[in-house]
């Protein structure tokens, strides 16, 4: 049987690799949905202040995240890349204690390059953990082309699961996006919900979450193909993290 992104099995042991606090945000409803069943979720952010961790705390209350199960980096915004040398081998030990079944992570379509890091991080974990987790990605934005990007749907929809939320997680997606007042969250998605409606195709993120199981990944390479991969392959940011990834063999 294929593995569901989607799974409600109670067995499976869950963590959420994230870049920034907020990030949550889009998986929320499923998260939600996992601690109301008492399934075993475990958050890490690879980046985080002492200004947006606390935020991040307030939405894990939300969610029902447990306290002991909210691990924090500090590896640079932007630049968490270049920062893996120094962050993996506690990542990698914390995974190792908590040998999990799933790895949810951001998924692979530059948006932003930690992102990116996520996920390349989720993957090489996914090889090297004793539990050999699934890797299941979430979308959130993309690309860095364009300073207007699309928010919380994949460029490439193909295998994508929809999980539709019910009342409760709708109210609780919608509550998330004001506990980050020191980000453009909340902000950014009334206006790129206001710019969906004008073109008559609603923004859907407060009312479904998307995943998709993911077995193998090309980091050698942007997630796109032609002139949108050529145009990444040529941006400094793309070079920038290609170069970072590259040194660690």
């Amino acid at each position: 049987m294929d593995t569901l992104a989607f799974d409600p099995n109670p067995a499976l042991k869950w963590v959420v690799l994230l870049a920034h606090p907020d990030d949550e945000v889009c998986v929320g409803g499923w998260l939600h949905r996992l601690r109301k069943t008492d399934i075993q979720v475990d958050l890490i952010w690879l980046h985080s202040t002492g200004k947006r961790r606390p935020e991040s705390e307030r939405a894990c209350d939300l969610i029902g995240i447990e306290k002991h199960r909210r691990h924090f980096f500090e590896g640079t915004d932007g630049h968490v890349a270049e920062d893996l040398p120094v962050l993996l081998p506690t990542i990698f030990a914390l995974l190792e204690e908590i040998l999990p079944d799933r790895i949810l992570c951001l998924t692979f379509e530059q948006g932003h390059p930690d992102h990116d890091s996520v996920c390349f991080v989720s993957h090489v974990a996914a090889i090297r953990l004793e539990s050999r987790p699934k890797v299941v990605e979430f979308p959130i934005y993309h690309t860095y082309l364009t300073p207007f990007q699309s928010l919380a749907e994949f460029a490439n929809p193909d295998g994508e699961e929809i999980l539709e939320l019910n009342e409760e997680e709708t109210k609780l997606k919608s509550a998330l996006v004001r506990c980050y007042p020191s980000q453009t969250i909340y902000r950014n998605v009334l206006v790129y919900g206001f710019y969906r409606r004008l073109i008559r195709k609603p923004l859907d993120m407060d009312r479904r979450e998307r995943a998709k199981v993911i077995a193998v990944r090309d980091f050698t390479t942007p997630n796109y193909s032609g002139q949108t991969r050529d145009k990444l392959l040529a941006h400094p940011t793309w070079q920038k993290w290609r170069r970072a990834i590259d040194r660690l063999g």
